[in-house]
């Protein structure tokens, strides 16, 4: 069984948490089933998932909550034909490429540039990245909470449009 080193807890199509067994530590790659239609904010919160390489997410999720995966820090693997999400040079976005979801491990510590077009940080997307530094894009009005939490940035400039930024951020 593909998934007998961790468990969900699952209603309606929400994955609301994700429990790793004993010996999390060596778990390689989780697979969301196809039972999955939305990732709660929850969805692997306080459950050691920063250990996990990979988690694959299958075309059937279409809503992925802000904070959804912030301890987690490897890749994603995103099934062909999903269009609610997008994996794309280590950052996770919404399938329109306007809401970050999350940014893995392979950014931390370069230099980032957010593309234009991006309206959304979400909450946790660049948490412990220790980012140095970053350029955000002119069409960025939103900053979620804990954004960029635990990073070395010493100076960001702000883009005009911006409306509103989540504490900690």
């Amino acid at each position: 069984d593909k998934h007998r080193n961790y468990k969900f807890l699952i209603e309606n199509g929400v994955l609301l948490k994700t429990y790793l067994a004993s010996g999390w530590d060596r778990i390689q790659e989780i697979e969301i089933p196809d039972s999955v239609t939305e990732l709660s904010q929850t969805a692997f919160s306080n459950c050691n998932v920063c250990y996990v390489k990979r988690i694959f997410i299958p075309k059937t999720v279409t809503t992925v909550q802000n904070g959804a995966f912030y301890e987690f820090v490897g890749e994603f693997v995103v099934e062909n034909s999903c269009t609610s999400v997008k994996y794309q040079d280590d950052i996770l976005y919404s399938g329109d490429m306007t809401r970050i979801i999350k940014a893995t491990g392979g950014l931390k510590g370069k230099p980032v540039i957010i593309p234009h077009g991006v309206t959304e940080i979400g909450a946790k997307a660049f948490y412990k990245m220790e980012l140095h530094s970053v350029q955000l894009p002119t069409t960025l009005t939103y900053i979620g909470k804990g954004a960029f939490a635990e990073n070395k940035l010493a100076e960001i400039s702000l883009p005009e449009n911006l409306l509103k930024i989540e504490g900690a951020a």
